[in-house]
């Protein structure tokens, strides 16, 4: 009997073995290519493809009608017609008279709905048997004498793959040690088994092991991170013999490192925190900055401590101020690992900076300009004529290999010479006063590093910085007349060492910084001044201070396992030697009531300092810490450590701080809930103990007289003998204290971005301010120590209060790249600073008001968007918030305390609110390609292809919104409830960058 040509695609041995052979070749291709079982949409696909939906096989005579079909064109015999068009039979079938199917060039010309139907008609009529499986289907010939058992084992082989598929998924085992063969418990181990998937975390236990269950066969990475070692990343095959698998960790340091999506960190680390607002090079040039000052995005995103403003960590380092080029970052990030025992503040208050290093391959640096001209700026608001600017500067890098292969140098330098205007708006006894007054600087910054870096886990750091600047015309503006100008000059250097090696089974890092400031602020006045509050301050000016500082910085962190958890320990010890000169108000200030006074020559005070102008000091402060972090389950991270510190000049021991965070991870860990709460301290300033010395039993006096002659001040002799006022540490001075609680949650949005929301507690007690323990009496004239006038006593009795809930959107919208912030805070406290002192020292309930800081509604916008292949780009900075408080005061002193702030009876401290403030500044860029010098890096060829010239346009406060900064809270001025001072108009920038 004569065979038909047509055929099924049934395989020809082992039909009940049920082995993966066995299945047809498309879906065995499927499975062999990705290692998983295939959809049932990917079997449609691949069956599409390899007949279009229609199986014809024209046998070969030279192969027996057994062989099997595979992924091959011509295997055992018979090959096949791919291709949407060739549906018809053989011609033998046609011939045959069996089949009246359309001609090649008939179904070409038809569309897709007509050869559907055609194609379906046809199968009707051939009695084609339909087969689906797992929505993929076979038309086999009925009449061509096939076994309808072949075509019945074919279907129930499709339809079994996904079960056999499953079955064949494993579980992946293996352990974390170090070089040493020792166990690591509590490693964060991320499994990737397909590209585009989810990760899957789990954490080794306290015999270093892990284990993922359910795990389908095919390529996987591995990727381990654990504290104090570097992270490692490992290329599998699900499947393969060699589990269980041994991943060894090699110590080392902290380093940026990045990681794929597939392969990402912990989200439950306490550094992961998504709120943490970051800056790198490539975003710090592209949004807007005015001379390459980074103030402005850093203030926005910073939250004012009432203890101690905002600290500043350089490579490890907190210091109090440190000279960095912005050229110099290599990343800047704010509130990072909220509740770290490492440091003193706590994350929204702390501004962590790590500077560029060289390279070890090849040379890199860059040049630029930034210039500005009162051409390219608005007229300010309070100005009768625009005022005269000229603002260059002047910046450039240069990084690479020195010595040997393993020595790096990198170098950044900036100089600026600013020639702007203050603006004088003030009402004098001859009437309203406008003018624009020249306020020259000069500043110079530069940083310089050197890096030794013999192997991976070994590195040796010295860097160096300078800050340099000379101001001319200090201190005027405003209410401040010209005449008050005083000049200031300020002078930095410091060095630091930094030392990463590995130490026994540990992980070292020492660093000892020193540090040397001058700062040098007028010269003693030879005559006095005339203040009318809320009108004008006119006469000499009497700023005359110098401070000298050496300090000396030690501190030492130790990353190692004990007990089968990661631990860290440090400690620090800083000593500082000073020297603080106070020759300010050595000519006398005479204080008027009104405009009116001052025409009749009748001040209703004078005062003026005489002695001693110069005290040396010492003080010492260290700490230590020490944390862990351990896993309960693998979606729950707790971080758990404690601080201690001390000083000197504090009788105060027992600041211990404890923190805790946990974050929990349900569900898959897309969304995260993170928590904390812990203690922080904060040191006593240097200038309250400078001045406490300054002004001891036997240093400078401060003498006052009521109702004295003018203009011819008091001798000094007839003031000599009276009494005098202090400045004192009070005995029980304590350090301050803040209690911080917070809880957040986190979700990705499109999976390159996240949302945050979160509420903070802070309660702070034991808060530095001044009072006048010597105050007279209410209702008397009296003090309590007639010998001596005003005892201002440094304590530290002050409260404050915040509450914030803050929600954070960073990553990309769209082309969008950056973060968007928006806080509803409330902050409350009974003192604006160290040396403000209260309207009532006896009664000091009237202080209790908003902080200074306080701001109810905040809105922070920082992001770039580009375009035309990121050749064009747009940074913008936003920011809104509503208005400040101020306070409201009566102008004189009616009390009698001499101290010029009473306030109106019944009215409390900061009653008074300004308007809101909204300014917009924004960076435009184009870039282009400039030729570089030659490079014998192998690698350069990818570099000359990237884009080094860059071409700037900023426009600061880009809608030339009037935005006042002083309110007068007088209510005997002229201006009371208005402003005299506004921030900059819109003002145009240009710069032009090279990099190489």
């Amino acid at each position: 009997m004569g065979r038909h040509p047509c055929r099924t695609a049934t395989p020809a041995r082992s039909i009940g073995s049920g082995r993966r052979s066995d299945f047809h070749a498309a879906v065995e291709s499927l499975h062999r290519r990705d290692g998983r079982v295939p959809g049932c949409a990917r079997i449609r696909d691949a069956l599409s493809r390899r007949g279009r939906g229609d199986v014809w096989l024209r046998r070969d005579p030279r192969a027996p009608h057994s062989s099997r079909l595979d992924r091959t064109t011509r295997r055992g015999g018979w090959p096949r017609c791919v291709g949407r068009r060739d549906r018809r039979p053989p011609s033998r079938c046609l011939r045959a008279g069996r089949i009246d199917a359309p001609s090649r060039g008939d179904d070409a010309r038809r569309s897709d709905a007509a050869r559907r139907a055609s194609s379906t008609a046809y199968r009707s009529r051939r009695g084609e048997i339909q087969l689906d499986g797992c929505a993929g289907k076979l038309y086999i010939c009925s009449r061509c004498g096939v076994k309808r058992l072949e075509a019945s084992l074919l279907a129930a082989s499709i339809l079994a793959v996904p079960a056999i598929a499953r079955a064949q998924a494993v579980t992946m085992q293996g352990i974390v040690v170090d070089d040493s063969g020792g166990a690591l418990p509590g490693a964060m181990v991320v499994l990737a088994s397909a590209p585009g998937g989810a990760p899957r975390e789990a954490t080794t236990g306290p015999t270093g092991t892990f284990m993922f269950p359910n795990v389908l066969p095919g390529a996987a990475t591995i990727h381990v991170e654990l504290a104090g070692f570097l992270p490692a990343d490992m290329r599998v095959t699900v499947g393969d013999a060699r589990e269980p698998l041994t991943i060894r960790l090699k110590i080392g340091f902290d380093e940026e490192v990045t990681v794929s999506a597939e392969a990402s960190g912990s989200v439950l680390a306490p550094t992961k925190n998504a709120d943490a607002f970051e800056l790198d090079p490539e975003t710090i040039r592209r949004l807007p900055t005015d001379a390459q000052d980074l103030k402005a995005i850093v203030d926005n995103f910073t939250a004012a401590s009432p203890t101690g403003g905002v600290s500043l960590v350089v490579d490890g380092v907190e210091t109090d101020s440190a000279a960095v080029p912005a050229s110099a970052i290599h990343r800047l990030v704010i509130n990072r690992n909220p509740y770290s025992v490492e440091f003193k503040s706590p994350g929204k208050a702390r501004v962590e900076v790590e500077t560029e290093r060289g390279s070890r391959r090849f040379y890199h640096g860059s040049g630029a300009v930034f210039f500005h001209d009162s051409a390219l700026q608005a007229t300010n608001a309070f100005a009768a004529s625009k005022p005269d600017l000229t603002r260059a500067l002047n910046e450039g890098t240069l990084g690479g290999p020195l010595l040997a292969k393993a020595w790096s140098f990198f170098v950044s330098g900036q100089h600026l010479i600013d020639d702007d205007s203050a603006i004088v708006n003030a009402r004098t006894p001859a009437g309203p006063l406008s003018q624009n007054v020249a306020t020259p600087e000069r500043r110079s910054t530069v940083l310089g590093r050197v890096d030794f870096r013999p192997n991976k886990t070994d590195a040796v750091t010295l860097r160096y910085d300078l800050f340099d600047d000379t101001e001319r015309n200090r201190g005027v503006g405003g209410f401040r007349l010209a005449e008050q100008a005083y000049q200031t000059i300020e002078r930095r250097h410091r060095i630091q060492v930094n030392d990463h090696r590995v130490v026994g089974g540990g992980l070292n890092d020492f660093r000892v910084e020193g540090a040397n400031t001058r700062r040098d602020d007028g010269r003693p006045a030879q005559s006095p001044a005339l203040i009318v509050a809320g009108a004008f301050v006119g006469g000499p000016a009497q700023e005359a201070s110098s401070n000298r500082s050496t300090t000396l910085q030690a501190q030492d962190t130790l990353a190692l396992t004990v007990a089968a958890h990661p631990v860290r320990i440090g400690g620090r010890v800083k000593p500082r030697w000073g020297v603080a000169g106070d020759a300010s108000n050595f000519g006398g200030i005479y204080r008027f009531q009104s405009l009116a006074d001052v025409s009749l020559g009748r001040p209703f005070l004078f005062s003026r300092r005489s002695g001693p102008s110069e005290v040396a000091f010492s003080d010492v402060e260290a700490d230590v810490f020490a944390e862990t972090n351990f896993r309960p389950t693998g979606s729950v991270g707790v971080t758990a450590g404690v601080r201690y510190d001390i000083e000197r000049h504090v009788a105060d021991r027992n600041n211990v701080a404890p923190r805790i965070t946990v974050a929990f991870a349900p569900g898959g860990g897309r969304t995260v809930i993170r928590s904390g709460v812990g203690l922080f301290y904060q040191s006593l300033p240097q200038e309250a103990l400078g001045r406490s010395l300054l002004f001891g039993p036997t240093g400078l006096r401060e003498m006052a007289m009521t109702n004295p002659s003018y203009p011819v001040p008091p001798p000094a002799g007839a003031m000599a003998g009276g009494p005098a006022a202090q400045w004192t540490l009070a005995n029980s001075l304590e350090l301050p204290r803040t209690a911080q609680a917070s809880a957040s949650v986190e979700r990705p949005i499109g999976g390159r971005s996240t949302v945050t929301a979160e509420y903070l507690l802070l309660r702070t007690a034991h808060v530095f301010r001044a009072r006048d323990v010597n105050a007279p009496l209410p209702g008397s004239l009296q003090r309590p120590d007639p010998s001596r006038l005003n005892v201002f006593e440094i304590q530290s009795t002050g409260e404050s209060r915040t509450d914030a809930v803050t929600v954070t959107f960073r990553g990309r919208f769209a082309a969008f790249r950056g973060t968007a912030q928006y806080t509803l805070s409330k902050s409350i406290d009974d003192a604006s600073g160290v040396f403000d002192l209260p309207a009532d020292s006896v009664n000091m309930a009237g202080e209790r008001g908003r902080a200074d800081f306080d701001r109810r509604h905040r809105v922070n916008v920082a992001g770039t968007y580009g375009w035309k292949k990121d050749r064009l780009r747009l940074g913008a900075v936003l920011t809104a918030y509503s208005g400040a408080p101020f306070n409201i005061t009566l102008g004189s002193d009616t009390n009698h305390d001499l101290v010029v702030n009473d306030r109106p009876e019944g009215v409390g401290r900061n009653t008074g609110s300004g308007p809101a403030f909204a300014q917009l500044d924004l960076r435009f860029t184009t870039v282009f390609r400039a030729p570089r010098p030659p490079s014998e890096d192998p690698q350069s060829a990818k570099r000359e292809q990237t884009d080094n010239l860059e071409l700037t346009i900023d426009l600061f406060n880009a809608f030339d919104r009037v935005n006042p900064t002083t309110y007068v809270g007088v209510i005997t001025s002229p201006l009371f409830g208005r402003a005299n001072i506004a921030r900059a108009p819109r003002t145009a920038q240009v710069s032009l960058r090279y990099r190489f």
